[in-house]
């Protein structure tokens, strides 16, 4: 493989090197820059060489005979901030990380900083690399599923290098310090006390799940309703065929814990005759864009893409330039009103 040229100025300073110090020898030379570029090159050179040229840091790393990598200063951008979003589909970034991580992109850009993005169910060891050619800056975390273990054994490494973390959204419960998250009890808090304002007594929570992040929301939810006086329900399905007719004939008001149990819902909603909002309000919680271009336009909660980019911002410059860790910090949820509701 044709050497690039930074690659290529780097051989020739390796071969003024080794004839300014009478070098001698017959070695193969095969190696890489700091970008990952393989070439080979056939060099005169002995091991009392290569010994001296890592002496003099011309080479900083060797691996085996006659095998080096180009210094940082001739190849290596150094300013770069990884950012790991958690994905449970290989290839497929969720619809709110990948709007969040073009508007973080943007943001760090404009300060100056450059973005790598490897995903959680990728190679995490090519973020391994940019450690070792001193690349990273700073590390955010878009979620974080610890019971995989090359995300895990990615963190404890970065950890192990005091390489700047911040997490969004951590696993609930863990609750680590540089974290950021969304307000789930407060967006469910929200979601119901919306769904009272505009006069509906008889309202439910339909989710998929009841633990961690959504249990939060339903819990916000259920206990908003009750400091109204209102007993609200939680709807909770595993069949493909969520909510019956009798779920909604017999209600005014519905919250769904995520666009994620909200869009089949609504076919079935309109299949049973349901008018919304004239038969019941729906109000999505952790909703996107998306909710926009449903018919009609729905409700939601929503966690705000641009002040929370600013904070995980804001934080991971301070850590880069040396603050204390700080503790886990909240970003409120905000109301769109829709047709919905």
């Amino acid at each position: 493989m044709r050497p690039d040229k930074l690659t290529q100025q780097f051989i020739e300073g390796v071969t003024r090197f080794i004839r300014d110090n009478g070098l001698k020898g017959h070695d193969r030379i095969e190696g890489q820059d700091a970008l990952g570029k393989k070439f080979k090159v056939s060099y005169t050179v002995v091991r009392k060489g290569l010994k001296k040229l890592i002496e003099q840091k011309v080479i900083y790393r060797v691996k085996g005979k006659g095998t080096f990598v180009a210094p940082r200063e001739h190849t290596a951008i150094r300013n770069y901030i990884v950012i790991i979003p958690n994905v449970h589909t290989p290839g497929i970034i969720p619809d709110r990380w990948f709007e969040l991580i073009q508007i973080v992109k943007g943001y760090l850009l404009a300060r100056g900083y450059l973005t790598m993005v490897f995903a959680s169910t990728g190679d995490l060891a090519a973020v391994r690399k940019m450690c070792y050619e001193d690349q990273v800056r700073g590390v955010l975390f878009f979620g974080i599923d610890r019971t995989r273990p090359l995300v895990r054994d990615a963190e404890v490494f970065l950890k192990k290098r005091s390489v700047p973390i911040v997490y969004l959204e951590e696993r609930v419960g863990e609750a680590n310090r540089n974290t950021v998250s969304f307000d789930h009890e407060a967006a469910g808090v929200l979601a119901a006390e919306h769904l009272i304002a505009s006069g509906r007594k008889r309202i439910a929570i339909v989710a998929d799940k009841d633990t961690g992040a959504f249990g939060l929301r339903i819990r916000g939810f259920l206990r908003a309703a009750k400091a109204h006086g209102i007993v609200a329900e939680t709807i909770l399905f595993v069949s493909p065929q969520i909510l019956k007719k009798d779920d909604c004939v017999t209600r005014d008001g519905i919250a769904f814990l995520n666009e994620g149990v909200t869009y089949h819902n609504l076919f079935l909603m309109k299949t049973y005759g349901i008018r919304i909002p004239e038969d019941i309000a729906v109000i999505v919680i952790d909703g996107s864009h998306l909710c926009d271009n449903t018919t009609p336009p729905l409700s939601a909660v929503i966690m705000p893409l641009e002040r929370t980019a600013e904070t995980i911002i804001g934080r991971i410059i301070a850590a880069i330039e040396g603050a204390p860790p700080f503790p886990l910090e909240y970003i409120p949820p905000l109301l769109t009103k829709r047709k919905s509701s």
